[in-house]
This record gives structure tokens, sequence and C-alpha cells, in this order.
């Protein structure tokens, strides 16, 4: 029996194997496993996000910028607010989106065409850069004229209608070369167009009662005005109304 004892145990089959022991105990394996599980602090958790933020602003390309501007639904509202066109049913449709210099010659085409249907000669100025918009003439009397043309325009409070009477004269010089000005202003109801003209002389004199200074600066002191109250305009006894009174008047 013993020799078979001494055989079991010295079999290499049953031999123990010594593993090595951590140096770490079970106290310090508890404190490691505590530290990786406990949050990290504000301060962390601060740096961690403004990093996030800060790669997140590098990233974004300006198609997303753009898309996100206008996700709301604002600026788009803006636009379509401040684009409506009162006169979209009439034949002026369209004309409060041209430039100021389009309308201007919009203007002048005009009125050359009204002249003309009332039975005036009409010639254009020598250049660009006269001090007056037309020649108009009848038998060979010539005189030079300032065209001044306005739509009514849009109430303040409500922009899809045109105010009655409404208009504004621009940019009108008492010392350039022109004889008479010539003002047609369009209402809304086209019974009601304006049709009024006075002559430089009477402008010179009396341009403090409804023309105010504009923007013609020191290179011509001063000489640049403009007019907003145009029904008080029509009351002065110096300002004429309607095409034939300018036959009777300006060309007799």
């Amino acid at each position: 029996m013993d020799n078979l004892q001494n055989t079991v145990s010295n079999s290499p089959s049953t031999q123990i194997i010594d593993h090595p022991v951590p140096s770490s105990t079970s106290s310090d394996i508890m404190d490691n496993e505590r530290q990786r599980r406990e949050p990290v602090n504000a301060l962390s958790i601060s740096t961690a996000r403004a990093e996030q933020e800060e790669e997140e602003r590098v990233i974004i390309s300006p198609i997303q910028c753009h898309n996100l501007i206008f996700e709301d639904g604002y600026l788009q509202r803006y636009i379509e607010a401040n684009i409506c066109d009162p006169w979209k049913e009439t034949k002026f449709k369209g004309y409060v989106n041209m430039s100021p210099k389009q309308k201007g010659n919009f203007g002048e085409i005009y009125s050359e065409n009204m002249l003309k249907l009332y039975g005036f000669d009409v010639k254009p100025a020598p250049t660009s850069t006269s001090g007056y918009d037309r020649i108009v003439s009848i038998q060979n009397n010539d005189k030079k004229c300032e065209i001044k043309f306005s739509l009514a325009t849009r109430d303040k409070r409500n922009n899809t209608i045109a105010v009655k009477d409404s208009f504004i004269i621009n940019h009108v010089s008492k010392d350039k070369e022109w004889d008479f000005l010539l003002f047609i202003g369009i209402n809304p109801d086209p019974n009601d167009i304006r049709i009024i003209w006075f002559k430089k002389e009477d402008f010179r004199n009396n341009h403090s009662v409804c023309f105010n200074v504009q923007q013609g600066g020191a290179a011509i002191n001063n000489d640049d005005y403009m007019c907003t109250k145009i029904r008080d305009l029509m009351e002065c006894d110096w300002v004429h109304e309607g095409l034939q009174s300018l036959k009777e008047i300006m060309f007799s």
C-alpha cells in the first residue's frame, strides 16, 4: 500500500503547479475599479464638450450653415413681405422691383408718349448729362422739360395696397437747365392719374413751400430737392394741372 501511495503522489499527472501571486492586494484592485467607475469631474466634462463643439464648428460646411439659417423660415418670410407688389393686377406689375435708374427711364418713356398723344413734338436731350430730359415743342417753339414720374407708394401698415396721391418727386434742382417740370403720378385707380407741371422760375421762388433739401452736396450748394406733399403741391397757385394747360400757358 505504501508503494502504491508513493507511486500516485509522484505521478506527473498529479503534480501541483504553483502560480505566481499578484503583487497587488485585493484592496488595491478594488481601489482601481472604483476609480475606473467614478465619473470625471465637471472641469473634465466642460473641456471635453468644448473640444467636441470646436471640432463640430471646424467641420461644418457653408451649405450646412446656409440650411440652418433658413431652417425656421423667418428670412424667407422677410423677403416675401418686402417684395409684395400692390400693382400685380395692373399694367404696372413688377415696376416696384426695378432699380431707380430703370424706373426713371420707364417714367421718361411713359411721359414722352403721353406728350406726343397730346400733340407735342418730343426729342431727347442732347446728352445723358443734360440738365433736363426732353425737348418738347409745338410749331418749333422748343422748351426744355424735366420729367418726374411716380407710382403711388405702398401703405406702410399694409404693403399689399398703394395709397392714393402718395407720391415722391426726387432730385429737382433750381439751377439746372430746364424750362418746366412735368410730373405724372399713377394712382391705383387709372382714372385718377395726376398730371401737373410748373415753370422753373416759379419753382425757384416757391420751392421752400413743399420741397425739402435732399442730397445735392456742397458741389451744387445743396441744390437738390424732393417733395412728398403732393396734395399740398397741387394746391399751389403756381402749379398747373393737365397737358392742355401746358399748351395754353407754356406754348402760347
